[in-house]
């Protein structure tokens, strides 16, 4: 299944953003650099993955928080 998206990104030309070679530091006159380019790509389309990574964070604090959260009533007990 992620085959299939892939190639179906690559055929309707989703990649060519990331991968445009106009923007780089040598093609003539241009006034964004290629790393700025790739900032403006990563908030602009990172946004989700972002926000995915966020809440598996803040999942990963609640279990921390969970499991040593006390002596008695934690999952985590003193042995």
């Amino acid at each position: 299944m992620g085959m299939v998206i892939v190639v179906g990104a690559v055929v309707s030309g989703v990649f060519e953003v990331l991968v445009d070679g106009g923007t780089v530091n040598n093609v003539g006159v241009s006034f964004i650099r290629l790393d700025f380019g790739g900032a403006a790509v990563l908030y602009s389309w990172g946004a989700g993955l972002f926000l995915i990574g966020g809440w598996g964070l803040l999942l990963t604090l609640f279990v921390v928080l969970e499991l040593v959260r006390g002596l008695s009533r934690g999952a985590i007990r003193a042995v």
